[in-house]
């Protein structure tokens, strides 16, 4: 009885934030605009372009194909992300962390399953994001959970989060980061991003990843 839509086959409204932080055009399907509740589903798993993936980034799908390409070529996903969860951020997020996927990840490529065995639901997109690099021991800076935060997309001080049932720090396992699986399948690499934010460190791993591809 569930009836299937295709996203990218619209209608989309046309948004260009005028204090966003993407200066281009951000079409989104008009029935998630309409929607009474929208329910998130994202894999918990690290990223090459974005670091992780969780609630904030599973909304890159709220934009068509096409303009989630030409933002790619843009390096603005970061940028266009936060935009489009202002636009229409999800009213709850159900993670699926049965698997998961670690290492360099992504939208294509699940080889390396966490096999992390757990489901986390949540309200607030940035405070799911926050617990998932928990649980994911994730410590590394990631601009754009930081932007959502700050533009009041939610909560980011895990103080002021209240988990229930069981305890992070009981189900938390360590997902192997992008920059780790490109340095075993590139012997004798070594990353040293010496603290820097996901601004830096995506275009470095980006760049190298191309070069092992080709």
């Amino acid at each position: 009885g569930v009836e299937l839509y295709n996203l990218d086959a619209g209608p989309h409204t046309v948004f260009c934030l005028p204090d966003g932080r993407y200066a281009g055009e951000l079409p989104v399907a008009d029935l998630l605009l309409q929607a009474d509740v929208l329910i998130t589903v994202p894999l918990i798993k690290t990223h090459i372009t974005t670091d992780y993936t969780v609630a904030i980034k599973n909304g890159f799908a709220h934009v068509p194909q096409a303009t989630r390409t030409k933002i790619h070529g843009q390096h603005m996903v970061e940028n266009a992300l936060v935009d489009i969860n202002r636009i229409r951020k999800p009213d709850l997020t159900v993670v699926d962390g049965y698997d998961g996927a670690d290492g360099i990840a992504g939208g294509v490529k699940f080889d390396r399953p966490a096999k992390a065995r757990l489901m986390l639901v949540g309200a607030d997109p940035v405070a799911v994001d926050v617990i998932s690099r928990q649980l994911m021991c994730m410590t590394y800076r990631t601009r754009y959970l930081e932007w959502a935060a700050a533009d009041g997309l939610g909560v980011a001080d895990p103080a002021a989060i209240e988990v229930r049932g069981e305890a992070v720090s009981a189900l938390a396992r360590r997902f192997m980061t992008a920059a780790e699986e490109l340095c075993l399948v590139l012997p004798g690499l070594q990353v040293c991003d010496l603290g820097a934010c996901s601004g830096c460190r995506v275009a470095a791993l980006s760049a190298v990843q191309r070069y092992w591809e080709q």
